[in-house]
């Protein structure tokens, strides 16, 4: 059974969902994440990966929407899905 959830559903699966559309998409950081409404990105990555996502993690530098400079913010790569898809 899918479940279908709204664009601004704040629902864990839906953000789940969100989140590996994303990374389809390519490298993203916590601040793009949270610009969709996942509050705790890392935790959503977690979940990813119990599921078998191969989702990497390096650091960067980066601006935030109101102009503020961050360093050490994660920036997550999907590298394979899985199985090694």
């Amino acid at each position: 059974m899918s479940l279908k959830f709204s664009e601004k559903s704040t629902a864990r699966e839906a953000q789940i969902q969100r989140v590996l559309d994303m990374l389809r998409e390519g490298p993203r950081n916590t601040y793009e994440f949270r610009s969709r409404g996942i509050s705790h990105p890392a935790q959503r990555i977690l979940d990813l990966q119990a599921r078998g996502w191969s989702i990497t993690s390096s650091r960067i530098t980066t601006v935030d929407s109101d102009g503020f400079t961050h360093v050490n913010v994660a920036l997550y790569s999907l590298s394979a899905g899985p199985g090694g898809r």
